[in-house]
């Protein structure tokens, strides 16, 4: 049966993609680096550590992950850039965290993650969060939510993840969980997923063979 429910942050519960993709845009510009033909796809789905290694591949370095992190988020306040919530996502994430522990797992770091949580006032949604300094080996890997489903205390089998990208739906089948995802109309290979759905709120437990 779904004992725990795990979500991804970034496209699934905000939308903050877009932002930070621009403010990438921005910080490389801004470095006097080249902005890749393929950025998006560079980007999408992946931990600050993954979209590091993969700028890397192509010549295109920021010397550390914490350095263009950095540069990322100096440009999204210099942009004056909001992180949105998608209001149903929110209402979803409220609602199960009341019957099912409940929690986020996440590509952003600590900080950006901790950041959403307290301006939507999730604290008394979920114990722990899982961020991109937590694990060595981001997503399309699946040690991020396995992790998660060991401080949990729950077989990996018995959780149900929430998932925006192709990354992040790999990450969690790969971890032997059951997977939503949710296509945000981002050009996203959503195909391993148990069920797609355009908005959270379109998703029901009674789709689960066994609860």
């Amino acid at each position: 049966m779904i004992k725990a429910v795990l979500f991804d942050l970034d496209g699934t519960l905000v939308d903050s993609e877009s932002s930070y993709l621009e403010s990438l845009k921005s910080a490389l510009e801004e470095n006097s680096l080249e902005i890749p033909v393929n950025l998006e796809e560079l980007f999408y789905g992946l931990s600050w550590q993954g979209i590091f290694d993969n700028l890397r591949k192509h010549n295109i370095d920021f010397q550390s992950v914490s350095r263009m992190v950095m540069a990322v988020d100096k440009e999204l306040a210099k942009g004056g850039h909001k992180i949105e919530a998608y209001p149903e996502a929110m209402e979803v994430f409220r609602e199960i965290s009341k019957t099912l522990p409940t929690t986020i797992v996440s590509g952003s770091t600590r900080q950006q993650i901790g950041a959403v949580i307290e301006e939507y006032d999730l604290q008394g949604n979920l114990d722990f969060y899982v961020g991109a300094e937590d694990y060595e080996q981001g997503k399309p890997m699946p040690e991020c939510y396995l992790q998660a489903a060991e401080l949990l205390n729950v077989n990996s089998q018995d959780c149900l993840a929430f998932e925006d990208s192709q990354a992040g739906v790999e990450a969690a089948k790969a971890a032997g969980m059951w997977c939503v995802g949710v296509d945000r109309d981002r050009g996203q290979n959503l195909q391993q997923a148990d069920w797609v759905v355009k908005s959270l709120d379109q998703f029901s437990f009674s789709q689960i063979p066994y609860k």
